[in-house]
């Protein structure tokens, strides 16, 4: 992970991403203008950018989760007038994205938990640090490749053989996380029986772990198999 400096907008050049957009392509070129007037750049990768530029509420996108694990900040499209207006870039975390109704559901604060990314040793990168994980086929509707860089981005190796097929691609794994679906109950039943299936978590525990920024894989989230 990057020092937590990293997504500010003092200490290198910012780089931005958007996400939770609607197809009005002339207020992206709007938006994309300002950032590069003010020397900034436009990404399509989380794994580069700074900052979030977000329309609407927090979404549990790929672009989302890997970013929060960087501890980029999540601004509203008002951070960009703002600083257009300014003729420089404001400081973003006065502009921080709001959603009340997911972090109440959630029972976190998107600004507390960027911080933790930012800041936290056991938080960012380190999150999920030490665990392997498997993905069964109903996960992200079958798109591994997101979840992969989801995991990853918070310290977890990935593997997309199923156990049993393979060697644990770490030895030093301290358990195999199988995230699943209630669709593929049967499937987690079989791989539960495995000497090397530690647990089964569902999804939305992972990505619960990651929008509070620790670790919320208790007993409670686990599949019941």
């Amino acid at each position: 992970m990057e020092p937590a400096s990293c997504c500010t907008t003092t200490s290198r050049q910012v780089v931005v991403i958007f996400t939770g957009f609607g197809p009005e392509k002339a207020k992206i070129d709007e938006m994309t203008s300002i950032v590069e007037e003010l020397g900034g750049k436009v990404s399509t990768s989380a794994d580069e950018c700074t900052h979030v530029v977000f329309e609407g509420g927090i979404a549990k996108t790929e672009k989302s989760l890997v970013a929060l694990s960087r501890g980029c900040i999540f601004a509203t499209t008002k951070w960009l007038f703002a600083s257009k207006k300014a003729g420089a870039w404001k400081d973003s975390t006065g502009f921080m994205v709001k959603d009340a109704r997911m972090e109440r559901e959630v029972r976190f604060t998107l600004k507390e938990s960027v911080a933790k990314a930012q800041h936290d040793p056991n938080a960012g990168a380190k999150l999920f640090q030490g665990l392997e994980v498997y993905a069964t086929k109903s996960v992200a509707k079958g798109n591994h490749e997101a979840v992969r860089r989801i995991v990853e981005a918070a310290g977890a190796s990935f593997t997309k053989r199923e156990p049993g097929k393979t060697n644990r691609s770490s030895q030093s794994a301290k358990q195999l996380v199988i995230i699943s679906q209630k669709e593929d109950l049967a499937d987690a039943r079989r791989l539960k029986k495995l000497p090397q299936v530690d647990v089964i978590y569902e999804w939305p525990a992972i990505t619960t772990s990651l929008l509070r920024q620790e670790l919320s894989l208790g007993r409670q989230n686990q599949l019941a198999v």
